[in-house]
């Protein structure tokens, strides 16, 4: 059974309280997390002039890494408790406050401000779950990469990006739903970037993988520029750089089981204005 979930839900996990928050599972958490921590809270502070979706700032001291590279110390945005104005709260995005001292298992996704909890609240678990979580990073059950490098994106131009996916279980997984996230390195523009693919009528996005198998998978995408680019005119053929990584669903074949995202590591990739037709010949 597929769960659909937009990009901030499947970035940062927060949402309105009407709305119901997905629940993430340890697979996703190990699929799609950059960076997997021990750490101890120093500090959380709330950011002015900040969204509460993300203006909560932890200071976490690192005694392990269990992914990612040597950290002694991290940063990490979140979801703040909301704000109320006249005695009632305006939007509650699922926010939280993390106590000083507090020793967790954090599970962090990179963004343009630095890391994330990955899925919100739901990236920490105890720390006594650190060897279990370990035995599921050093053998991941599905994983993905970029075949080749992502060439430069130039809105409303088809372009094609290869992924190859190994299942490394002993049974059958469907592949579904690719997209390309990412975001933008300039504070300029959108903090988020969602692409996706080229919709073939007839023909939905499903691939089969077999038992330690792999498959690679090409998919055709196109984006349009963003409302944050109407200050820069398409004459001005701008390029700017982005992070971006495929983000895709996998199905198991085991009916009891749903599925979950993985994505690949990131790669920056040049996004923006295609340039005049003379200077592609």
């Amino acid at each position: 059974m597929l769960r659909i979930l937009c990009w901030l839900c499947a970035a940062c996990a927060l949402a309105p309280a009407a709305a119901m928050m997905a629940a993430v599972s340890d697979q996703e958490l190990v699929a799609t997390s950059d960076v997997v921590i021990v750490g101890t809270v120093k500090e959380d502070i709330r950011l002015p002039n900040v969204p509460d979706w993300n203006a909560g700032q932890a200071t976490i001291t690192v005694q392990r890494v269990l992914r990612g590279p040597a950290l002694e110390t991290v940063t990490v945005r979140h979801a703040a408790p909301p704000e109320t104005r006249g005695g009632m709260i305006i939007m509650d995005h699922g926010g939280f406050t993390l106590q000083p001292g507090q020793q967790q298992l954090f599970f962090l996704t990179r963004t343009r401000d630095g890391y994330t909890l990955t899925g919100g609240f739901q990236g920490m678990k105890p720390i006594g779950d650190a060897e279990r979580f370990a035995a599921m990073l050093a053998a991941p059950a599905v994983t993905a990469a970029f075949t080749k490098p992502v060439k430069p994106i130039f809105f409303g131009r088809q372009f094609e990006v290869s992924v190859t996916v190994k299942n490394a279980t002993a049974s059958e997984c469907t592949i579904h739903q690719p997209q390309l996230l990412g975001y933008y390195y300039s504070t300029l523009l959108d903090p988020w970037l969602v692409i996706n693919p080229v919709a073939v009528p007839g023909k939905p996005p499903i691939w089969t993988v077999k038992p330690g198998g792999e498959v690679t998978i090409t998919q055709a995408f196109t984006y349009e520029a963003p409302a944050s680019w109407k200050a820069f005119a398409p004459e001005s053929y701008m390029l700017t750089p982005a992070a971006v990584r495929a983000h895709l669903f996998v199905q198991p074949a085991t009916p009891q089981m749903l599925a979950y995202p993985i994505t690949t590591p990131w790669q920056t990739a040049l996004v923006g204005y295609p340039p005049p037709a003379e200077a592609l010949r």
